[in-house]
């Protein structure tokens, strides 16, 4: 019998983690920096514009199958610690768990940014088997400077989809995270499908 597609997901996000709706109309950063900063108006603004910013740069994925979530540790300083996205991708393009975790050690990044320490990591979940990949990223700004990026990358396998679940997450502040890696697989672990049969 052939796979069935997953038509629906969700996930229980950790402590600090907030949805963050990928509709360019939805006025969901200034709402959100609102009830983060209720007594810090010049707070909440800059939140509001962090929070927008990285919403625009996921709108520009533009795959209407991610959803969004933002790390907001301190919401006093305005800033987002941690972004992350999850979705869909098409199990005959992934490929195998063996396939998925060496592409993702040798991989090279698509705007030419310098990966540093990669390491993966496999492991039996309810919801399927997981892969995980971890390492920093340096992004050139000059001849002579980088910044410097956290990336964390999971993929669950949830038996008979014939789709895996992708989360990929961010940190541009290295010291927002104790364990970037286990916080991303705590929320996978929490991964729930609707699988519809195939016909």
């Amino acid at each position: 019998m052939s796979d069935g597609d997953i038509v629906d997901l969700e996930i229980d996000l950790g402590d600090d983690w907030h949805g963050l709706p990928l509709d360019a109309l939805d006025p969901a950063p200034e709402r959100l920096a609102a009830e983060l900063c209720p007594d810090d108006p010049e707070a909440a603004a800059m939140l509001a514009r962090s929070l927008a910013d990285v919403r625009e740069s996921f709108l520009e994925i533009d795959d209407g199958r991610l959803t969004a979530a933002v790390h907001i540790g301190f919401p006093g300083t305005g800033l987002v610690d941690g972004a992350l996205v999850f979705g869909l991708a098409d199990l005959v393009e992934v490929g195998s768990p063996e396939t998925l975790e060496t592409s993702l050690l040798t991989a090279e990044s698509a705007d030419g940014a310098q990966r540093y320490n990669a390491s993966t990591w496999r492991e039996r979940t309810d919801p399927g088997e997981l892969v995980g990949a971890h390492y920093l990223l340096a992004h050139p700004v000059s001849t002579d400077s980088a910044k410097l990026e956290e990336r964390v990358v999971v993929t669950v396998y949830p038996p008979g989809a014939a789709q895996v679940v992708q989360f990929v997450a961010s940190a541009q502040n290295l010291s927002a995270f104790d364990n970037l890696p286990g916080e991303i697989e705590a929320m996978a672990r929490t991964l729930r499908c609707r699988i519809e049969e195939a016909s």
